[in-house]
């Protein structure tokens, strides 16, 4: 077939699944190491540490959109052949100004979370040292480095579980100094990111983007880090501290399939950004169909596995909540493919789709509240009900740009 005669939104769709294989390997090798550190954290914490530690990563969860932000801005940047200063110094001033305000909260957030003082401090720290690997990050993204970007999910990962190791005995507190060690040596292995001359990926048509942008992208981020985590923490207040902790077991694993959210999120981001809108549609919509179909993977997995999975990570401690774990596999599918859809709004700065996002959020909030009194089982019903019609117009807004004709076409 002759160069002329090929699709080019065929090309470039098949280009993104690609980029998603080169970054497959780093994501699960970086994958493993996160589960082993997870396991670990598991068999050595007792219950009311693990819920605290948990609290303390749903509560990282929010703060640390701002640093998806700013990886974002700096990868749009990165895709344009522009210099990435700006998009760094922007994201810089807003991650120093969220640092301040959760620590002048700390005391109120400590005592509405039920956790001490210090720990909420320590989490504004990791959020500050999470902007600068953002930003490095955010350069080697927008380049379409995907092995650097790789290797640093596995340097980053690696350390977390080294750093828990190394400081076992510690109770929550091991656990969270290694999320910073990780961040600190996942920054400095990008370090030599900065000393590549900024060149405009082949291809790519992306413009520098706005320091506007940077509200849209945080709003984004937000909402979709939000999606699983508020509930968790909307569900603590009603719960005794063994059932909390056996949810946040559950949100552990459910966290393997929001990986494959993550995974796919970093090349469609790239590809989007870099690609002419006549292309974006199937670009698109070739990586929702693999997110469908890795996440049923992963969930079947796991439910498959639960009995082995609570034996050798939390040593049987919460068999009894087997049947819940099982639902919450399944019950986590679309929140992990509706992270495709976020990116796709972050990548088009489309303020219609965010607005489909608050709406499914506070749809999905509401529910848990009001099914959380009937039990855990009802609750994570309830939050795979609300999202699914939204995954469904996600689909169906993949088939829609890419069977429209692109302006001027």
């Amino acid at each position: 077939m002759s160069a002329s005669s090929r699709d080019p939104g065929r090309e470039a769709a098949r280009g993104t699944l690609v980029a998603h294989g080169v970054l497959l390997p780093f994501v699960v090798a970086a994958w493993a190491a996160s589960i082993a550190y997870e396991v670990l954290i598991g068999r050595r914490l007792d219950p009311v540490a693990y819920g605290t530690f948990e609290t303390m990563i749903g509560v990282l969860a929010v703060p640390g959109v701002i640093a998806g932000g700013v990886q974002l801005l700096t990868a749009r940047a990165a895709a344009a052949g522009s210099a990435t200063g700006p998009a760094w110094r922007l994201g810089a001033v807003v991650g120093a100004a969220a640092t301040l305000v959760v620590t002048a909260l700390a005391p109120v957030l400590a005592h509405a979370l039920r956790v001490p003082v210090a720990a909420v401090l320590a989490a504004a720290a990791i959020t500050a040292v999470w902007v600068v690997l953002a930003g490095l990050r955010g350069i080697a993204q927008g380049r379409q480095r995907y092995v650097s970007l790789g290797v640093s999910f596995i340097v980053e990962n690696g350390a977390r579980l080294a750093g828990t190791a190394l400081l076992a005995g510690m109770g929550f507190w091991g656990p969270l100094w290694a999320v910073l060690a990780g961040a600190l040596a996942a920054a400095a292995g990008l370090l030599p990111e900065l000393r590549v001359a900024p060149a405009r990926p082949a291809g790519s048509v992306a413009d520098p983007g706005r320091p506007g942008d940077l509200a849209l992208y945080v709003a984004g981020g937000a909402l979709n880090a939000a999606l699983p985590v508020l509930p968790l923490l909307l569900l603590r207040p009603g719960l005794g501290t063994t059932a909390y902790a056996a949810l946040a077991a559950m949100s552990l694993l459910g966290r393997a399939e929001g990986q494959v959210g993550g995974w796919l999120s970093f090349a469609l981001y790239a590809r989007l950004v870099a690609s002419p809108a006549a292309h974006a549609g199937a670009v698109f919509a070739a990586t929702a169909r693999l997110a469908a179909l890795a996440v049923a993977f992963v969930a079947g997995v796991i439910a498959l596995a639960a009995p082995r999975i609570l034996a050798v990570a939390f040593a049987g401690r919460y068999m009894a909540y087997l049947p819940s774990l099982r639902l919450f596999a399944f019950a986590s599918i679309p929140v992990a493919v509706f992270a495709v859809w976020t990116t796709r709004v972050q990548a088009e700065r489309d303020g219609r789709g965010l607005a489909l996002l608050a709406g499914g959020l506070a749809l999905e909030l509401g529910a848990v509240a009001l099914l959380s009194r009937f039990g855990i089982a009802a609750a994570l019903a309830a939050q795979a009900a609300c999202v699914l019609p939204l995954v469904a117009v996600q689909l169906r807004a993949g088939r829609t740009a890419r069977a429209a004709p692109a302006p001027g076409v």
